[in-house]
């Protein structure tokens, strides 16, 4: 670039020794007065540039009016410009209708003409194109003649200067014209538009008043503005000249649209054991189209917008999108909670598992992995069945009973655990007799007990009635003088319990004259076994005391006033064991008295 703009220089002071020559060029200083701290001064300055605005898709002058502003704020308000080009990759010759809009848009900034530069790097002329010369002749007014053009750079140090043409007389005074332009007029929030405005004919220089629509303005020519808020705005280009005539460029309509946004949903988000987890990306706003980007928290990731991913391995998992638009503007989901359980396994429990009946028996789940809540299916094996939890059951019936219980979680799963055997035995009942019930004082009295139903091992508590206690199903007990209620208590190894009094005892106190033993619960004679004699022995057996044998039964029609009851029969000497024998029947566990 260097040798470019110096041969530049030389072609220019060769035709006008007096002219200031300033570059203006983002890479090459070399040669710039004004980096150079010589300020610009007169009014026939030649600007270069080394950036062709239409090079590709519509003119852009951002970069060159830049420098235009530096020339007006070294108050320079007559200058002209080098059109130049490069033929190399997106670079091209430009039309005549591309230097007219050239000449056009910064006449109204104070160009009053051009200069040709007639080389580029690969030494082809600009200027060897008829279109183009004749383009410039007619927009110029020169008489650009090809042949008198500077030959190309060249490695020497000093290039030969070559006359150049005359600048062109300044236009006669027009109708001021004023255009504008927008970089882009609808994309997503936030949307930043770079405005160009251009004022032609009038007398110059220009002011410029912009307002976007949205309550800001800018009096700059050529601004820069961003939107924020979603909606449709008008813009509107006010320009005035030296004369403060008044021209309005044609409305731009600008439309924000949402800023990019990204929303993620998951089918399934728990499971047991594993899962397949299909997931959908829904992006809104921005500018399309987009690229997606999922990180599903176990290392693994999708391009896909709906993918489905299987997790494999126990854990809690956190998944994301990313949605990045054509603008580069990326947007982030919320994440999404991925749980996946162990296989759900379960065990049943019951508080008892023999019982006397009528009883109740508790049961109790215990639940590990799986998907709260779940369900529950009891089964009693008795017909019965409950859905709670933890439910109790009353058996009223002996026998052997299979207890199930089937359980489902949350996401549908099945699963049964251990099935409980419980083992209901008939109401436990005693069958207690006391011999004798009564006699003289140190009365020996038998208890003999018997238990039906219920489940062995029976246990056997007896309480005398005078403090005295003993244990087993059949003791002796010895009486002083008084009357006396023994009570018996009979457990089984079911947890079954029997508890009654076994009637009364009375032990006579001694005296000088023998009387007759009584009989019955509530006393009385009983008839001896023979002639009872007071003054000698008889040689027939004494007679027996009367005995006590106590008998439960049931009553199941509630007869003679309804309820069970108990029967107290007095009998005499060793007749007391057959019927005792006979009472072991009895079935229900109370003594009653």
């Amino acid at each position: 670039a260097a040798p470019v703009y110096a041969h530049i220089t030389q072609v220019v002071h060769g035709a006008d020794p007096a002219a200031k020559t300033w570059v203006a060029d983002d890479q090459f200083q070399v040669g710039n007065p004004v980096v150079a701290g010589v300020p610009m001064k007169g009014t026939v300055d030649i600007l270069a540039f080394d950036v062709y605005p239409c090079q590709s898709g519509p003119c852009d002058y951002s970069a060159i009016d830049s420098a235009v502003q530096q020339i007006h704020a070294a108050n320079v308000t007559n200058w002209e410009f080098i059109i130049q080009d490069f033929s190399s990759g997106s670079w091209r010759w430009p039309t005549p209708a591309e230097v007219q809009v050239q000449f056009s848009h910064w006449q109204g900034a104070g160009a009053i003409g051009y200069w040709v530069f007639a080389w580029d790097y690969q030494a082809q002329l600009v200027t060897a194109q008829s279109s183009n010369v004749a383009a410039l002749q007619t927009i110029n007014g020169l008489a650009i003649n090809p042949t008198s053009l500077p030959p190309p750079p060249s490695p020497s140090p000093s290039p030969s200067p070559s006359p150049s043409p005359s600048p062109s007389p300044s236009p006669t005074t027009t109708p001021l014209v004023v255009t504008d332009a927008a970089s882009v007029t609808s994309g997503p929030s936030p949307l930043t538009v770079t405005f160009a405005a251009n004022a032609s004919g009038g007398s110059g220089p220009f002011s410029y008043q912009w307002t976007f629509g949205d309550g800001q303005s800018s009096s700059s020519q050529n601004p820069s503005h961003t939107y924020t808020i979603n909606a449709h705005y008008t813009v509107n280009l006010i320009a005035k000249d030296a004369n403060q005539t008044v021209g309005n460029a044609t409305p731009i309509d600008i439309t924000v649209t949402p800023a990019l946004s990204v929303s993620a949903s998951v089918l399934r988000a728990a499971g047991d054991g594993s899962l397949t987890a299909a997931f959908t990306g829904s992006p809104a706003g921005g500018a399309g189209p987009y690229v997606f980007a999922w990180a599903f928290g176990d290392g693994q990731s999708s391009n896909a917008q709906n993918p489905s991913h299987t997790y494999g391995a126990v854990g809690a998992y956190s998944a994301r999108l990313t949605v990045t638009d054509s603008r580069s503007v990326s947007a982030t989901s919320s994440s999404l909670s991925i749980m996946v359980n162990a296989m759900p396994a379960a065990t049943a429990t019951a508080n008892l598992a023999a019982v006397d009946a009528p009883a109740a028996v508790g049961f109790t789940s215990s639940v590990s992995g799986g998907t709260a809540p779940f369900g529950y299916w009891w089964t009693f094996g008795d017909g019965s069945a409950s859905i709670t939890q933890d439910p109790s059951h009353v058996y009223a019936t002996a026998g052997t009973y299979t207890v199930g219980l089937v359980m489902t979680d949350a996401l549908g799963t099945s699963f049964s655990p251990n099935s409980l055997t419980i083992k209901v035995y008939p109401s436990l009942g005693v069958v207690a007799s006391a011999n004798p019930v009564s006699g003289p004082a140190r009365l020996s009295v038998t208890f003999v007990a018997a238990a039906t139903g219920g489940l062995g091992p029976f246990t056997y508590s007896w309480s005398f009635g005078d403090g005295a206690t003993g244990t087993g199903p059949s003791v002796s007990h010895t009486y002083k003088a008084g009357t006396y209620q023994p009570a018996l208590t009979v457990h089984d190894a079911a947890g079954g319990s029997w508890q009654g009094a076994v009637g009364t005892i009375t032990a006579i106190r001694h005296s000088a004259k023998r009387t007759a033993p009584t009989t019955g619960l509530t006393g009385g004679a009983l008839p001896s076994s023979g002639p009872a004699s007071t003054s000698q022995p008889s040689s027939a057996p004494p007679s027996q005391s009367p005995s006590l044998v106590a008998a439960h039964y049931a009553d199941p029609q509630r007869r003679s006033g309804g309820g069970d009851g108990w029967r107290f029969l007095a009998l005499v000497g060793s007749f007391v064991a057959a019927v005792g024998g006979a009472l072991s029947l009895a079935r229900q566990l109370v003594l009653r008295t």
